[in-house]
């Protein structure tokens, strides 16, 4: 991860890349909050997540990074296609109908707006170095895996129930 710190130490090329998935990001958001396809949703969900572990990789929170591309994207994501597929007969019930496009964009405009504001008023004093040791993430993941493995557990758990209960309602339809 030195390389990459040192590549995005030269200036230019972190702003592209910062600027590519900001605009990754809101798009994949925009594309999933407009589109009447269920499918194409879950895709423009996948553009989405994708870019914010950009983001977070490109912060120099590369745990966070990874980790939120092996959840989200490596786990519900594919939950959420996995439900998709299985339950959808035809094709029309991959086609969403909003009744309340009006209200939900005013409602996002007001969510948006407020976080403008707390985000213009936020002051931050960040450090000039990053302490990437190997012996963080290695404390992380034995605390993880000793005093929070039933948390781990449960999370296992619940992914194993979504995917049985999205067999068990494809599998009532289809009947």
């Amino acid at each position: 991860m030195e390389a990459l710190s040192e590549i995005m130490a030269s200036g230019w090329l972190a702003k592209i890349v910062f600027v590519l998935c900001s605009l990754g990001a809101v798009g994949g958001a925009g594309y999933l909050f407009f589109t009447k396809n269920i499918l194409y949703g879950a895709y423009g969900l996948l553009v989405s997540l994708m870019s914010v572990g950009g983001l977070f990789l490109l912060a120099g929170a590369e745990f966070i990074g990874v980790s939120q591309i092996m959840i989200y994207v490596g786990g519900v994501l594919v939950l959420i296609l996995f439900g998709i597929m299985l339950s959808a007969n035809s094709k029309d019930a991959l086609k969403v109908v909003n009744v309340n496009s009006l209200l939900s964009i005013l409602i996002g405009a007001a969510i948006f707006a407020s976080l403008l504001v707390l985000i213009i008023g936020l002051q931050t004093n960040r450090p000039q170095t990053y302490d990437s040791s190997e012996q963080q993430i290695n404390g992380l993941g034995m605390h993880l895996m000793t005093s929070h493995v039933a948390i781990l557990e449960i999370v296992g758990v619940l992914l194993l129930v979504v995917l049985i209960g999205a067999s068990f309602i494809s599998k009532k339809k289809a009947a």
